[in-house]
């Protein structure tokens, strides 16, 4: 007996609108071609400094040196484990690891794009000239920069809305298919094995307790390979999480309070407006659909777990990313249940709706994030390739450089490092201490530990408003993150370390030199000593 749903389907199967559907194959992948050229023209498609910690550990892979650090110690900075792989191919043929990201970044956004098309094409009801959703997610803003953001943001979302496509949880074959995704959604990054529980649960819900041997597959051909991959990386690194996890989580109210705000931000007018129309389309019975049930359970549960870890503090909403393609087929199948109502009040508030969540996926201002816009961004990333080089250049291979940004600045010098936020350093992470008030990832700092190992060279990073002041030809720089104010308020800091400038390279950073070292290269002509009025 045919459900519902499929009744639906098969009685629109014969309206002329029926052709719309070809028409979205063919325009929305292009709809994000265009989007992704117009972030690369307003010079916002660059490699975030993040995604060259990512790079560093491919480099190092392909060079021979292990997923290590530049000091060699074995770290896990990175939490895309299958994205690194194939960054370390690349290099490996001969590929710069920004241009594969980014190459591969874009080819997953127009995936992306087609995958919403193929769960129209799987599951939707709606007349053709109402699949309106894979053009939703190809005008999105945010998902055009983080395909050309250097890291595996986008190639997830795809994976995980394949898995979501290939819903089917009395076909065997399929579920096995489907367990294979999930693994390489979570190979690409752990957060996925949230969406594969969700999908477990919502098969065996599906199946009401009978056919048990068909939820066996799927756990089976999920757990097999995620187990031993776990324990093979727990050997290798010696924890148990990724040393992000320690870096970031630090399981507190105000962490809650950061995820609930960044969602809201991240959310705000679009995100209303899509959830007041999914909520009267699953009045009018959206939520009998058990493919429809499976994509709001996804984003209810992400939403849950994004305000638990509290958000991220890198532009554009990146963790919000994998749920616009899901959120766009809800926004669009909402509005089908209303037309089949035939409710005119409602379906023009639905339009209302839809045009609003259009408008606020597609601003550019979705594109603002975090401290600065993308365009400054653009210029500080290239400030520290140009101070990156003159470490590299001008220092000895023993010469260690601490960093409150760790991606951009070391993959350059290719010195020894330390990562004072943590991220790839294992002390700070599991020892440092903590100030709840900074953004996500930036929290903890040990600045005894790094006077301790006496780097060459200490950057801090300008960002916020919060912190010592320090002047710099009449302009106020705040480095406001706790790694920078703890070395800022310690004596020890100022008896040891000096404020130097390299004139024409440091114009976005604080750099600060050893004493011994200090001296040694002002009598070269390097750098100048520089005065804190």
């Amino acid at each position: 007996m045919q459900s519902p749903s499929a009744h639906v389907k098969l009685s629109l199967a014969t309206e002329p609108g029926l052709d719309g559907r070809l028409v979205w194959l063919v325009c929305a992948p292009a709809l994000f071609l265009l989007s992704a050229a117009v972030v690369s023209v307003r010079g916002f498609g660059v490699a975030v400094d993040d995604a060259y910690i990512s790079y560093i550990y491919a480099e190092r892979l392909a060079g021979g040196q292990g997923l290590t650090f530049f000091d060699g110690a074995r770290v896990e900075g990175y939490t895309n484990f299958l994205w690194v792989l194939i960054l370390a191919a690349g290099v490996k043929a001969g590929i710069e690891p920004v241009a594969t990201s980014q190459l591969l970044g874009v080819l997953s956004g127009v995936g992306l794009v087609l995958a919403v098309w193929w769960w129209c094409w799987r599951h939707s009801v709606a007349p053709g000239w109402l699949w309106f959703a894979p053009g939703l997610v190809a005008v999105s803003g945010p998902i055009a920069y983080w395909a050309q953001g250097g890291l595996e943001t986008v190639t997830l979302s795809l994976l995980l809305m394949v898995g979501c496509t290939l819903w089917s949880p009395r076909s065997p074959r399929t579920l096995a298919a489907t367990g294979l995704v999930f693994v390489g959604a979570t190979l690409t990054h752990p957060d996925a094995a949230i969406w594969f529980c969700v999908y477990l649960v919502m098969t065996i819900f599906e199946l009401k307790g009978r056919e048990w041997s068909k939820p066996l597959i799927l756990i089976g051909v999920f757990l097999l390979p995620v187990a031993v991959y776990w324990l093979w990386r727990w050997s290798y690194f010696g924890d148990l999480m990724p040393n992000t996890f320690y870096a970031k989580d630090t399981l507190s109210i105000h962490q809650l309070f950061q995820g609930a705000k960044y969602i809201y931000l991240g959310s705000l007018a679009g995100g209303v407006a899509a959830f007041a129309l999914v909520t009267l389309g699953t009045a009018s019975g959206l939520w009998r659909r058990p493919e429809v049930r499976l994509l709001l359970a996804e984003v209810i549960v992400w939403l849950l777990y994004v305000v638990w870890v509290g958000g991220d503090a890198l532009p554009a909403y990146r963790f919000l990313i994998p749920l616009v393609a899901p959120s766009a087929i809800l926004v669009q199948e909402s509005l089908a249940a209303l037309l089949r109502e035939s409710r005119l009040l409602r379906f023009s508030l639905g339009c209302l709706m839809v045009s609003l969540v259009v408008i606020v996926l597609s601003l550019p201002s979705w594109i603002r994030g975090g401290v600065t816009g993308m365009g400054e961004l653009a210029e500080i990333n290239s400030g520290r390739v140009n101070l990156g080089r003159w470490f590299h250049e001008n220092l000895e291979p023993t010469d260690a450089i601490a960093y409150s940004a760790a991606g951009v600045l070391p993959y350059y010098a290719k010195l020894p490092g330390i990562d004072m936020v943590g991220l790839t350093d294992r002390y700070v992470a599991h020892h440092g201490l903590i100030d709840d008030r900074a953004p996500i990832g930036h929290k903890k700092y040990a600045a005894d530990y790094v006077l301790g190992r006496a780097p060459a060279f200490i950057v801090l990073s300008v960002v916020g408003e919060r912190g010592q002041q320090l002047t710099d030809n009449g302009r106020v720089l705040t480095p406001s993150l706790p790694s920078n104010d703890s070395l800022l308020t310690s004596p020890d800091f100022w008896r040891e370390y000096v404020r130097v400038r390299i004139l024409g390279i440091d114009a976005h950073e604080v750099v600060f030199a050893r004493r011994d070292r200090a001296g040694q290269l002002v009598a070269r002509g390097l750098i100048q000593y520089f005065d804190i009025r």
